[in-house]
């Protein structure tokens, strides 16, 4: 069964992951936020395009448009860590579930 966004799903009706870049080529969504961790939170986020984590942390530290930042570099408060928010690092973002 077609997915509509270019994958398919099985007898169960899940989607399947796609399994090269090759499987992604015209795809919109790969095109626009791309496949990486920060693409991942930019979708989840209803972005209005793609941010990088650099972006995420100069939105935080700065005008705050989108995100903004819940503690001090290099500590992190597991207790005001709530479902959906963003973990970003220099290089890697994380979604919280």
């Amino acid at each position: 069964m077609d997915t509509g966004r270019g994958g398919s799903s099985g007898d169960d009706g899940l989607p399947r992951a796609k399994a090269t870049p090759d499987d992604w080529a015209g795809d919109p969504w790969y095109n626009y936020y791309g496949n990486d961790c920060s693409g991942f939170v930019s979708i989840c986020w209803g972005m209005p395009e793609r941010f990088d984590c650099r972006r995420f942390i100069n939105d935080a530290n700065g005008p705050k448009n989108y995100c903004y930042a819940i503690s001090d570099v290099g500590e992190l408060p597991l207790d005001r860590i709530k479902p959906g928010d963003a973990i970003v690092f220099a290089r890697r973002a994380m979604m919280a579930v």
